[in-house]
């Protein structure tokens, strides 16, 4: 007996659309994340853009102004200690070679594992990565250019944008939009900016904490640190294992000092720090965080994993707003009750 199935037309259309979506994403989601970079940091220098209009600066020279002076001061800062930082990461770079041919030697088994000698060449397979890791620092520079053009234009045309997508949602449903993108809005508000403190903060306690144990490249290893805080979990523990392999060749002493400095700050910066830059509209477990940064990396990679979070935290405000009346019962608020 023969099946008969009928396709129609429309069910056809819905399936060729989603394939194209698909195969967009995978070539376009180094776009999307730029792009979504820039509305972050769009949405966390727009106040200062709106309270230079207040003084009758225009909102395009305003815009350029404010994203002119975050680039240089961030460039002055990386100018100010680049000597030490050049210097600092040759010797990261030689203790972490020291370090992995200690263990190749100790641990035969370890050879498949760890970056082995090169073919052809007089470097080993670390100064490979070495390698890898500057090319992709170069095209994480034109990216950030990017990034930075797009979020100018983004600050002067906010609004005429923004009129322009709502235009193409159903009527019924525009109330609803603007609601959670005011209550977006607010929470990218509160990660962006509570993120750049916590990480600022992350850095300076980081470095004088590693210059009193007298642990070598502590400069480079405090911005690492505040670098990798933007991602959460996953930054801690890189930065840490990293401090953790230059602690090795101080003493055993400064090696369980470093891992204990980690695991003290971590808790200070959760249940202290993070709480009173974030407030409660970022309170996810630990678990919701941790699935969220896994899915975000697998999705969008490094960018990925930073925009996971607030992404994560927008979603009580869908439910709240969209889902309400699909949901069984008390669901809102045992929901709401629980990440309180």
């Amino acid at each position: 007996m023969r099946a008969a199935f009928d396709l129609s037309w429309g069910a056809i259309a819905k399936v060729l659309i989603t394939l194209a979506l698909v195969w967009a994403w995978l070539q376009l989601w180094h776009f999307v994340m730029v792009f979504v970079v820039s509305i972050v940091l769009a949405v966390a220098l727009y106040p200062v853009v709106r309270w230079l209009e207040r003084y009758r600066v225009p909102r395009g020279v305003a815009a350029f102004a404010v994203v002119l002076f975050v680039t240089a001061l961030c460039a002055a800062m990386i100018a100010a200690g680049w000597v030490t930082i050049r210097n600092e990461s040759r010797l990261i770079f030689q203790r972490l070679t020291e370090f992995s041919q200690q263990v190749r030697a100790s641990f035969p088994l370890a050879e498949q594992a760890l970056p082995g000698p090169g073919s052809g060449t007089e470097g080993n397979g670390l100064a490979q990565y070495m390698l890898g890791i500057a090319q992709s620092a170069s095209s994480a520079v034109g990216m950030i250019v990017l990034v930075l053009v797009f979020t100018v234009y983004l600050m002067m045309e906010w609004k005429p944008t923004l009129e322009w997508v709502m235009a193409f949602v159903p009527e019924r449903h525009r109330s609803k939009l603007r609601r959670t993108l005011d209550e977006s809005q607010d929470i990218v508000y509160r990660y962006a900016v509570g993120n750049v403190i916590a990480s600022l903060i992350t850095g300076v306690v980081t470095y004088f904490a590693l210059v009193a144990l007298d642990i070598p490249a502590a400069l480079v290893l405090a911005i690492t640190s505040g670098v990798l805080n933007l991602i959460p979990v996953i930054g801690l523990i890189v930065s840490s294992l990293l401090a953790a392999v230059l602690a090795t060749t101080v003493s055993p002493n400064a090696l369980i000092l470093v891992i204990a400095f980690y695991l003290v700050f971590n808790v200070v910066e959760n249940y202290l720090i993070t709480p009173k830059l974030f407030g409660r509209e970022l309170e996810l477990s630990d678990l919701a965080v941790l699935i969220a940064v896994i899915v975000g990396a697998e999705l969008g990679g490094v960018m990925g994993a930073i925009l996971a979070l607030p992404i994560a935290a927008i979603y009580p405000s869908i439910e709240r707003i969209w889902l309400r009346e699909r949901l069984t019962g008390d669901a809102v608020e045992i929901h709401k009750r629980l990440s309180a």
